[in-house]
């Protein structure tokens, strides 16, 4: 921009809303709006539609929605000559997050929508409650989840990895034959040396972890309920039931790992928790898996 402006005043331009920036970053909102009013009124009124108008505008309209200034956001956001017809998915973050905090659900949809479409699923990461709300609402997708309580509840079942199916089932089977071929030739020839003994627990252990991970695959659930202060993961398979609870201040570090499989984003949590890591949720999508982690990534 500077080419259009005058050296010495963009530079002072620049330094106001560098300012502001800092005095935002400090949670001072007052004088952080001083100061972009003040970088503002320093443009040249010819030049209120340039890229670093708007900029600073939009800077503003971010201050003024970080103190619940609603209203005041969205004044701000319309005074940048362009917003109508912008791309910026920020600008349609902030838009879609005031018109929640003024419960004009309907606007707030539209410009969830365009901020998605402009910025991806990323321009979402860490903001909490416009996670919920999506989530909530299926403004964005149709989860099959519940919200009970102030609790995200999942219940699904594991993915289904056909390609790991189709090789562990014909493994199962080698394995035990091998293990049927060396119980009968024990029986047969009534010789229980440690070496038989040996080959015939091994097979049989390995077939017994292979059917295991196939009755796993095929028929586990996984039910994973996310509070504010713990993630409660049970596991089920034909009745049987594990529990495992995840304290928020006992937990070190939630991450996300992602997976495609085939068009469908999945997450699983890898979560450290007093030392340990545990993986859990194959199942999330990128919605929840976003809301989990910004979630438990914030200790306040």
């Amino acid at each position: 921009m500077s080419e259009h402006l005058e050296e010495k005043l963009f530079d002072e331009i620049n330094a106001l809303y560098e300012l502001g920036n800092t005095y935002l970053a400090a949670n001072e909102i007052d004088k952080a709006l001083q100061q972009y009013e003040n970088a503002y009124s320093k443009i040249p009124v010819q030049q209120h539609e340039w890229e670093l108008a708007e900029g600073i505008l939009l800077a503003t309209a971010n201050a003024y929605y970080v103190s619940n200034n609603f209203k005041k956001t969205l004044e701000t956001i319309y005074r940048i000559k362009s917003y109508k017809t912008s791309n910026n998915p920020f600008l349609h973050l902030r838009l879609s997050q005031a018109y929640l905090g003024l419960h004009e659900n309907e606007k707030a949809n539209e410009h969830i929508s365009k901020a998605y479409l402009n910025g991806g699923i990323e321009i979402f990461e860490d903001e909490l409650t416009l996670l919920k709300y999506i989530i909530t609402s299926n403004s964005l997708y149709n989860g099959d989840h519940t919200f009970e309580n102030n609790t995200l509840i999942i219940d699904r079942s594991i993915p289904k990895h056909w390609i790991f199916i189709l090789v562990l089932f014909p493994l199962l089977l080698i394995w035990s034959f091998i293990a049927y071929q060396n119980i009968s030739l024990l029986i047969e020839h009534n010789s229980y040396g440690a070496k038989n003994l040996f080959v015939v627990t091994t097979f049989l252990s390995l077939a017994s972890l292979a059917f295991l991970s196939l009755v796993w695959i095929v028929l586990g659930k996984e039910e994973i309920k996310i509070q504010d202060h713990e993630i409660r993961c049970t596991r089920k398979l034909l009745g049987l039931k594990s529990d495992m609870i995840f304290k928020k201040q006992q937990l070190e570090k939630v991450t996300i790992d992602k997976k495609r499989y085939i068009s469908s984003l999945l997450g699983s949590i890898k979560i450290k928790h007093s030392s340990k890591h545990y993986r859990i949720g194959a199942v999330l999508n990128e919605f929840e898996v976003l809301y989990i982690k910004a979630l438990y990534n914030n200790k306040n």
